[in-house]
């Protein structure tokens, strides 16, 4: 199980579209309950801890192909 904390590295990854894989890398810089603010190219998102982890495994089986 991926445990998320405030400074840690996270994929920004979506596999799913017609075109290439868009991807990103971006920082944890909070967490409120099951949200984080992720700092991705200077933008910070919001993002739920169980969409950062689907993007993780997504980026994973993306890779193994």
């Amino acid at each position: 199980m991926m445990k998320v904390e405030i400074g840690d590295l996270v994929d920004i990854f979506d596999g799913s579209q017609s075109g290439p894989a868009i991807h990103a890398v971006g920082l944890v810089t909070a967490i409120v309950g099951y949200k984080t603010a992720v700092l991705v190219d200077g933008v910070l998102e919001s993002w739920d801890i169980s969409d950062l982890k689907t993007m993780k495994l997504r980026k994973e089986e993306h890779e193994a192909r």
